[in-house]
């Protein structure tokens, strides 16, 4: 039975934080919901953030609501799920707050930002891959990945990946796997 998040928050012991996915979404994608305000039951405000396979992603940087406030969005709306084996742990959240600037960008992820503001990023490359090298070379928190970029390159064959831009991509993904790791090492001794 679809439920919206009010309501598994209910169903579930009224217990913070848990982890909700809607309905029609991937099993790679789920949303961590930290905080629950009632208006008029069975609605209200739910806050929290995006995550894929477990790593914060830009799945509602479309949403000004959830930018400014963190408010998820479609609350209320009874699309969702409850994700009981999500992993939920101080470490895990952490994890999610220490790499939550980074956004990992995919070929239908849409620039929030600059001159091609609404554009995806396989639009952007298309159009203007200097733009997009110039992106990663330059902002810290823009993380696109090996496989990405392969793609890009599979797609529009003309373009060359520069190597410095590959470089950059490991280590950005050496810096996310050794957040995991270490915070993986150090679950045992969070306080619960």
């Amino acid at each position: 039975m679809n439920k919206n998040i009010f309501e598994i928050w209910k169903d579930n012991g009224e217990v913070i934080p848990f982890a909700v996915r809607r309905n029609n979404w991937s099993s790679e994608y789920y949303t961590v919901v930290e905080k629950i305000e009632i208006k008029k039951w069975p609605y209200g405000n739910a806050y929290g953030y995006p995550t894929k396979n477990g790593i914060y992603s830009n799945h509602y940087e479309y949403s000004r609501e959830w930018k400014e406030n963190k408010i998820i969005p479609c609350a209320g709306s009874f699309q969702w799920s409850l994700v009981p084996n999500a992993v939920l742990s101080n470490s895990a959240k952490s994890t999610a707050l220490k790499i939550s600037k980074v956004i990992i960008y995919e070929c239908d992820s849409i620039f929030q930002f600059g001159k091609y503001n609404g554009k995806s990023l396989k639009n952007v490359y298309q159009e203007n891959p200097d733009y997009v090298f110039w992106c990663i070379r330059n902002i810290q928190t823009f993380y696109v990945t090996l496989k990405v970029l392969q793609e890009l390159q599979d797609t529009f064959v003309s373009v060359k990946v520069p190597i410095d831009i590959v470089d950059i991509s490991i280590k950005r993904s050496e810096s996310i796997e050794n957040i995991l790791k270490a915070n993986e090492r150090c679950k045992g001794l969070m306080p619960k």
